[in-house]
């Protein structure tokens, strides 16, 4: 996206998506009270289709939990795959990307984070032969 204006739009898209593709029904949809990014035909759609709009405390990520947990999981694990590959941070948007597709960024065990199977995961995504042979 481009601009804030086009929240509205992608919204209504992802809600279609979500209701044909998986054969769901969307339920709720939070944001904060910003304003900015969901217009006044955003809250009536959302009465018609039967969708809560819950809103959060403006600048309050504490209120979203999971999302923030989800995040931080992210970028703590991709810091530790680059520092651990001695990548340089210019890799850091291929690395955030492959930490969100893969499965560890599913998991939290020590087990599943650990060096060796970090290592196996990089030498695969740069085609490198990997250091930590085993």
């Amino acid at each position: 996206m481009k601009k804030k204006s086009e929240v509205y739009q992608k919204l209504m898209e992802h809600i279609a998506f979500v209701c044909t593709q998986h054969n769901a029904t969307v339920k709720f949809v939070r944001s904060d009270r910003g304003g900015e990014y969901l217009p006044m035909e955003a809250h009536n759609y959302f009465a018609k289709r039967g969708i809560k709009h819950e809103l959060t405390v403006h600048d309050s990520p504490q209120q979203n939990g999971v999302t923030e947990r989800t995040n931080r999981i992210l970028v703590e694990n991709a810091c530790t795959m680059l520092f651990r590959a001695r990548f340089p941070r210019a890799f850091w948007a291929e690395a955030i990307r492959f930490m969100a597709q893969s499965p560890i960024s599913r998991t939290c065990t020590a087990s599943v984070a650990s060096s060796m199977f970090v290592s196996k995961m990089l030498a695969s995504w740069m085609n490198r032969p990997n250091r930590l042979n085993s």
